[in-house]
């Protein structure tokens, strides 16, 4: 899964605020693509450097901290000094970007890149072709444990059990996997509520610090008989800091859209064969670290959700636009009866107006047989026109409709 976020500010505390995500992007290892279409276009850029991070990798056994742009000084300097922390994890990293004369914008591709000494060359700061990368063990081979908070920081196990008899957790394994990011860009998985901070990338070299907006989603699947939690890592921080990467696509040079942004890549693993079970399905419930949520809650409302665009790997998937796909995935998500949102009166005036309109709809193409014109003289309004008017449409009024006669079955059962 990933978001997109507009970074509204420049030096000092930048906010961040949701914009569409571009489309899924390779290659990913052993897929035959145009390389060459990704190659960082930043001048200096090394061979093994890319625009963007793959998104096909089956798992990251750390987090990528990545950053696409240029260094900025407040006067033309031929060095100019950048440092990025997380505190929270632990990072730090300070480097130089050195050209050959004195510049205030210069861009952090790897021709440029030095250590703090300014003469050492250093690995890319930015994404590079995918590479082989082997879990961290600490002290006591804790890489399980601290995997295992990472993908449920906030969720007492005891509570979700009560909620969900029987739920199991697909976790990524602790395992040998791929990275994006040189070895020196890579760190703990995020929580998702860390405050990045930043020297020497601001317009005019100022400090900046960028607090990621805490999301923290939960995928359920769920089936017939079977229901597991789909076990998230925040795996991959991107900063755009030139905004280079255009919505839906690449450009074909450093050029600003929309500003700079941050994209964050949660990753899950499930085996293939859970596709395969008639019926299934993945909900997505929005959630925030540091959150408890009731997953029971969540998922009674998820027959409302907004279904915008699903893919898959293969490349079998639901893009914008597709209403009827979509329509297609909310349906399969309403397993459960949501609470009704209309009051009992205004559940009744809409009933009442749709049955007229339907009784209408029925009398007219009946007298339409008999005397046509009447179809102009009674101008009536449709079932559309109906639920419009009243800001609902099929699916929200079936939700209703399903809603009220849950209460009302259950009124009957308790006698009232």
């Amino acid at each position: 899964m990933r978001a997109r976020f507009s970074l509204v500010g420049g030096a000092g505390e930048v906010r961040v605020e949701p914009m569409a995500a571009p489309a899924f992007r390779g290659p990913a290892i052993g897929v035959s693509v145009a390389e060459a279409d990704w190659q960082s276009l930043l001048p200096g850029a090394t061979a093994v450097e890319r625009r963007a991070p793959a998104d096909w990798l089956l798992h990251k056994p750390a987090a990528d901290l990545l950053m696409v742009g240029h260094a900025h000084a407040s006067r033309a300097m031929q060095s100019i000094a950048v440092r990025v922390a997380i505190p929270r994890v632990g990072f730090e990293r300070r480097f130089v970007v050195t050209g050959p004369s004195p510049i205030e914008r210069m861009p952090m591709s790897g021709a440029l890149l030095r250590d703090e000494d300014g003469e050492t060359r250093i690995p890319p700061v930015g994404p590079i072709v995918p590479r082989r990368a082997a879990v961290a063990r600490g002290e006591g081979d804790d890489a399980d444990g601290e995997l295992e908070d990472a993908l449920l920081p906030r969720l007492d196990r005891d509570e979700l059990w009560a909620q969900f008899p029987g739920v199991v957790f697909s976790s990524p394994f602790a395992v040998d996997g791929d990275q994006c990011a040189a070895a020196h860009m890579t760190t703990k998985y995020l929580r998702g509520d860390e405050v990045i901070e930043l020297d020497g990338v601001a317009t005019g070299g100022g400090p900046m610090s960028v607090r990621l907006p805490g999301l923290a989603p939960l995928v359920l699947y769920q089936a017939a008989g079977m229901r597991f939690l789909v076990g998230l890592v925040l795996d991959t921080a991107f900063l755009d800091l030139d905004g280079s990467l255009e919505l839906g696509g690449l450009l074909e040079s450093d050029a600003t859209v929309g500003g700079p942004a941050l994209e964050l890549t949660w990753r899950g693993q499930v085996h293939e064969d859970v596709f395969t079970v008639p019926g299934a399905s993945f909900v997505v419930a929005p959630a925030y670290a540091g959150d408890a949520p009731n997953l029971a809650s969540i998922l009674a409302e998820t027959p409302r959700a907004r279904f915008e665009y699903a893919c898959v790997p293969a490349g079998i998937g639901i893009a914008v636009g597709d209403e009827v796909g979509l329509r297609l995935a909310r349906q399969r998500c309403m397993h459960e009866t949501p609470e009704p949102r209309l009051s009992l009166e205004h559940y009744v005036a809409v009933a009442r107006e749709l049955g007229a309109a339907s009784a209408a709809a029925a009398g007219a193409e009946g007298s339409a047989r008999e005397v046509p014109s009447l179809l102009a003289r009674t101008p009536t309004a449709t079932r559309g026109e109906v639920l419009a008017r009243h800001g609902l449409d099929e699916d929200a009024w079936m939700l209703e409709e399903r809603g009220w006669l849950a209460r009302f079955s259950r009124a009957v059962e308790n006698g009232e």
